[in-house]
């Protein structure tokens, strides 16, 4: 009887890995698809670029241009590039990888809170493929967003351990410090994860002990440095530059609120490709919502009941994730940060809760079961619809003229004329620089200076070069402006660029492009 057992059980374990593996598998390819369909745009050639640079031996600690967000993703992105060289594929094979392994990391944390392997499974299929904005997002290298749902996942199977479990707690708030160090130098919009976290396992306390509570945040804050070291290294000495640059675009509490249910959420979860393009009224995608919220409260009503009663410790890890989505979009609301209405990047925090959710509802055995089977499955048939579409910076514009997808042909037109240095408007000048292997002196005007050597290069050039995208405003500002000093050039187009070069004057951004597009500094 033990060694049919044992043989059950070991068939069962390799069921469960066959199937851990499929879906992780699903998840890397829906993410590499997505990606290879999007262009690299300025945001991402930073981190790109920063990883190429940590191949060449240079350290880097914050993401180059607002370094405001940590350099994680270059340091993700770095082996594919140093493997493949710079490309499209190297970034989006890099996180095609972290989209699996997110997908590991909700099945760990669906294992965790359904107590069982197949509610792990069901996790890691939804988290696979919803929400659609989360999945399309985490194939961009813009800096945090890519590793935050793995973090968040992580970190609500810490608190399930020290609040929940009875063995290995110290070694378990040591490791849930460390997560929350890192993440916060990843990307500080993890912040409301971890500030749930914290009141949960306060809450729980008068259960798992004070004097135990104390100790292990108190280790939890020693650890927490540890991962946060990179982003104290850089901000001790630069006065706590990363604060400050965090953007603040303020919006009304009104317009943040109508923007939030008539853009946001829709586009999060997959009912519009983005602002312009709904495949479903706003009504259906934020009732949709609202009936998932709904079919939850329903199923921990008997959580909701306890605490209303008075006994606030009386919770479940599984409750703690679901909280995470109120927080957020009252987080979001009260703050009036979040003014990208078609890019609604901030509400990634709830990827993590949204999934699970839904396995929430999937797994109650009910006889109106199929229900919720079929609402899935349309669901998943609306998402299908929109990912075909055009997703939010699926395309990347220089002042109003799309950059071609493929920069190759424009590369090689600008090394065949050997200049000695370029101007180029920011989100062109970022993508030139990476697919070209950060050979091209090239300079930016009109955005972040994330590369100040190179910058200080052009600026100091004689006579630098300028290249445009076919279309772009500012080429027949710069034909005038050397008509009128008297300065002759080259005009060589190729790969959908305009190439102004060999010219017989210096020509600087500021007399061509005026206001802050024109800055380089």
């Amino acid at each position: 009887m033990g060694r049919v057992a044992s043989a059950m059980t070991r068939s069962r374990a390799i069921s469960v890995a066959a199937s851990l593996a499929i879906l992780m598998l699903l998840g890397f390819g829906v993410r590499l698809v997505l990606g290879m369909r999007t262009q690299i745009d300025a945001d991402e050639a930073a981190l790109a670029l920063a990883g190429l640079h940590l191949n060449h031996g240079q350290f880097v600690l914050m993401e180059p241009d607002a370094q405001y967000l940590g350099a994680l993703d270059a340091y993700v992105s770095a082996p594919f590039i140093a493997l493949l060289g710079p490309g499209l594929l190297a970034v989006r094979l890099a996180l095609a990888v972290t989209g699996a392994l997110y997908v590991l990391s909700m099945y760990a944390l669906g294992r965790v809170l359904f107590k069982s392997h197949r509610a792990g499974l069901l996790t890691a299929g939804v988290a696979a493929v919803f929400p659609l904005f989360a999945v399309y997002w985490s194939a961009k290298l813009r800096g945090g967003y890519v590793e935050l749902p793995i973090f968040e996942a992580v970190a609500l199977i810490l608190c399930a351990r020290i609040g929940w479990g009875t063995r290995g707690w110290f070694r378990w708030w040591a490791l849930l410090g460390f997560v929350v160090g890192l993440a916060l130098w990843s990307d500080v919009l993890i912040a409301v994860v971890f500030a749930v976290i914290a009141t949960a396992l306060l809450v729980r306390a008068p259960v798992t002990g004070w004097r135990r509570t104390l100790r292990g945040g108190a280790l939890a804050c020693v650890t927490g440095l540890i991962g946060l070291a990179p982003w104290i290294a850089y901000n001790v000495p630069n006065h706590l530059h990363s604060i400050r640059a965090i953007p603040r675009a303020f919006t009304s509490f009104t317009g943040g609120v109508s923007a939030l249910v008539n853009d946001q959420l829709p586009v999060f979860v997959g009912g519009s490709s983005d602002c312009r393009h709904t495949i479903v009224p706003t009504a259906v995608s934020d009732g949709s919502l609202v009936a998932l919220l709904v079919a939850v409260l329903w199923l921990r009503r008997r959580s909701l009941r306890n605490i209303v009663s008075g006994g606030l410790s009386e919770f479940e890890p599984l409750d703690v994730c679901l909280v995470l989505v109120p927080a957020t979009l009252i987080y979001l609301a009260v703050s009036r940060l979040d003014s990208i209405p078609c890019e609604p990047r901030y509400l990634m925090p709830l990827a993590v809760p949204l999934v699970i959710a839904v396995a929430t509802v999937l797994l109650v055995r009910w006889s109106g079961r199929w229900i919720s089977l079929v609402a899935t499955a349309a669901w998943l048939t609306i998402n299908v619809i929109a990912a075909a579409g055009s997703l939010p910076d699926m395309s990347d514009y220089a002042v109003g003229s799309r950059v071609p997808f493929d920069l190759g042909p424009g590369i090689s037109m600008i090394r065949a004329q050997h200049p000695t240095a370029v101007w180029a408007q920011f989100w062109l000048s970022h993508p030139l620089a990476y697919f070209s292997g950060d050979t091209l002196p090239i300079g930016e005007y009109g955005g972040y200076v994330g590369f100040p050597q190179r910058q200080m290069a052009v600026e100091t050039a004689l006579h630098p070069s300028w290249v445009f995208v076919e279309g772009q405003a500012g080429m027949a500002e710069l034909e005038r402006v050397c008509h009128e000093r008297g300065i002759t050039y080259s005009k060589i187009t190729g790969g959908g660029l305009v190439l102004y070069t060999h010219l017989t004057g210096t020509v600087e951004p500021s007399d061509v492009i005026p206001g802050p597009a024109g800055r380089t500094d």
